[in-house]
């Protein structure tokens, strides 16, 4: 059997076991501060990456839900046109309801990238002079997991805003980084 029809068959049995089922809209600012975005050293800080998001709830103790959930975000080509990079993520969270109104959302996260190279060289910055980088023809997927940790407020009837935090590298202090994920979704 094909990873895709596991996939599939486990989605499948997941959605049916569902109390609810979310959609919405999400933006995360990854790795904020990490980033050279221009030749003068400037780095990221709140950047425009939008995406869509599905989540579902399962009661999974009396007073805890599993929140399993998967966003897939717009394609970013380079400045150049090189490469496209495509990001998702597989939410693997436990959500616990702190008052009637906010939800304490806590788990692990796998944030994937796709690097999708036209092959070629970029002339890119790099401090006061320029280098010169190879791109591949060939597409590469990146990924991993990380801790996230959030807060999710129903502001109007099964209306929500989530707020959560990732944390990349958490034990290595000289690689560690931040990812905010901002998200509205509503019953579907």
């Amino acid at each position: 059997m094909s990873t895709t029809l596991y996939v599939l068959l486990l989605t499948q049995v997941i959605f049916s076991q569902a109390d609810a089922n979310y959609i919405g809209v999400e933006n995360n600012f990854r790795h904020i501060g990490q980033i050279q975005t221009d030749d003068r050293g400037d780095t990221n800080f709140f950047e425009f990456s939008p995406g869509v998001i599905f989540a579902t709830s399962i009661p999974f103790t009396q007073s805890l839900w599993f929140y399993p959930g998967a966003s897939l975000f717009f394609p970013q080509s380079s400045d150049d046109g090189l490469y496209s990079t495509w990001k998702g993520e597989l939410n693997f969270h436990l959500l616990y309801p702190f008052t009637e109104k906010v939800d304490f959302i806590f788990g692990s996260t796998y944030l994937a990238t796709l690097i999708v190279g036209s092959g070629g060289t970029s002339v890119q910055g790099n401090g006061e002079s320029s280098s010169t980088y190879y791109v591949p023809e060939e597409s590469k997927l990146i990924g991993g997991f990380a801790p996230e940790v959030g807060i999710r407020y129903e502001f109007w009837r099964a209306k929500y805003i989530y707020l959560g935090a990732i944390v990349h590298q958490i034990l290595d202090t000289d690689a560690q980084s931040f990812t905010v994920s901002l998200s509205f979704m509503t019953w579907i």
